[in-house]
């Protein structure tokens, strides 16, 4: 029990510096628009976010948020 404890802090805390190496781009001059869960900027938003900058959120690596 001890092992997957100290495992799984290990795995939290690399995932912790990932996301602490993951500095976005932000525009202060432009709008714009998060998508929390989203999975990919592949797929589109709404049309009425032309222009906008389209923030990524999502907790699946694989998606590259």
């Amino acid at each position: 029990m001890l092992g997957r404890l100290l495992k799984n802090l290990a795995s939290e805390a690399a995932a912790r510096a990932a996301v602490d190496k993951v500095k976005p781009v932000v525009d202060p001059g432009l709008p714009a628009v998060l998508n929390v869960g989203g999975n990919s900027k592949a797929i589109p938003i709404p049309q009425h976010y032309a222009g906008w900058q389209h923030l990524l959120l999502d907790i699946d690596p694989k998606g590259g948020a």
